[in-house]
């Protein structure tokens, strides 16, 4: 029997529905269970169909899966070669450290380099300490040995040394210079320069007959320096190496305080000095290392002894102690003595004396026949 078509059975249900309501009995259940049924077949059919497209899908999806699974091997594999690529950026990396540990290992020895630079400068700074400690020898020979007394004849051209304790005469060296010398009028040293300056007498000089110079001990030659304005007729240097002259009776500023320049011998006026009332003959000058004073000396017995302020000219009178027997005339020259403290000088007669800062004074003995007006305490030169 050729089969119903669907619709067929729709309609042949349709009428047969319709029929039995209209005669009041139930459809039959068989066929709706078979149709049921049939739906139910095509349900599990359908069912089938899906599950297969399930299962096709289910396999898709574990096709995705593997392919996912070998997207992911291939990232595993990307992963490990940029694993990889980092262990050689890491390796690279140590590399590049270590470099830099050798760089900064070269900065090390580089540092090291400076610090031994530092080390040679230290080295050079104790040199330079060394040097200074050099200067501080040549200026300890001007500063702590002052062994020799110096003198400088008024009449002739002799630079002579004499014994401190007694006066005599050690030895002597002819002072030479390029004019006809006539004798000195003053000497001193320089503390700051470990030289001796002198006053030459000369014709020669015109004018007041008197130039500065600088006197070598040893061989007696002398440099001018340049032509004294006045007649100056002692010298004396601070501590400072300022040089200070003192002028005597002649020229227009008699008694009167200077200091000269070692440049060129040029005076500037400190001040004009009181004049003793016995005598205005002769002037000595010397400066006091223990005060920092310059002290004079001058005119005849009873003589006139005064303290000095450097800066400003002000005086002080002192008052000797007169305990110095005999013959006494001018004083002529005087040094601070470094050696036992006070001052030494010499006069007239011929005597090398000593006298402190408050005029208390000793007779040391005769110093010979020539009348002495340089007088200087320095270092012994051979």
């Amino acid at each position: 029997m050729p089969a119903m078509s669907p619709l067929y059975r729709l309609l042949t249900l349709l009428i047969t529905g319709s029929m039995l309501l209209l005669m009041g009995c139930p459809p039959t259940t068989a066929r709706d269970d078979d149709d049921a049924s049939a739906d139910d077949d095509d349900a599990t059919a359908d069912d089938d169909d899906a599950t297969a497209d399930d299962d096709d899908a289910t396999a898709d999806d574990d096709d995705a899966t593997a392919d996912d699974d070998d997207a992911t091997a291939d990232d595993d594999d990307a992963t490990a070669d940029d694993d990889d690529a980092t262990a050689d950026d890491d390796d690279s990396a140590d590399d590049d450290d270590s470099a830099d540990d050798d760089d900064s290992a070269d900065d090390d020895d580089a540092a090291d380099d400076d610090d031994s630079a530092d080390d040679d400068d230290s080295a050079d700074d104790d040199d330079s300490a060394d040097d200074d400690d050099s200067a501080d020898d040549d200026d300890s020979a001007a500063d702590g040995d002052f062994s020799v007394l110096y003198a400088s004849g008024r009449n002739d051209a002799l630079l002579r040394t004499l014994d401190i304790s007694t006066g005599a005469e050690l030895g002597s060296v002819t002072i030479t210079s390029t004019s006809s010398l006539d004798g000195t009028n003053g000497l001193a040293w320089n503390p700051t320069a470990t030289t001796l300056y002198v006053v030459l007498r000369s014709t020669d000089f015109g004018g007041t007959d008197r130039a500065l110079a600088v006197l070598d001990p040893v061989t007696g030659t002398s440099t001018d320096i340049g032509i004294l304005s006045e007649y100056i007729a002692d010298i004396a240097f601070g501590d400072d190496g300022t040089l200070y002259g003192v002028s005597g009776l002649s020229g227009g500023n008699t008694g009167t305080l200077f200091t000269i320049s070692l440049a060129d011998a040029t005076l500037t006026l400190v001040a004009a000095l009181t004049e003793p009332t016995s005598s205005t003959d002769g002037e000595a000058l010397a400066f006091d290392w223990d005060d920092g004073m310059l002290y004079r000396l001058t005119g005849n017995d009873p003589y006139g002894y005064t303290a000095i302020d450097p800066l400003t000219g002000a005086e002080t009178p002192i008052t000797l102690a007169d305990n110095i027997s005999g013959t006494r005339s001018e004083g002529t020259a005087m040094t601070f003595d470094r050696v036992n403290g006070g001052f030494l000088w010499v006069d007239r007669a011929e005597t090398l004396n000593r006298v402190d800062a408050l005029g208390d004074e000793t007779y040391i003995g005769s110093t010979g026949t020539e009348t002495l007006k340089g007088l200087a305490q320095g270092p012994a030169f051979n």
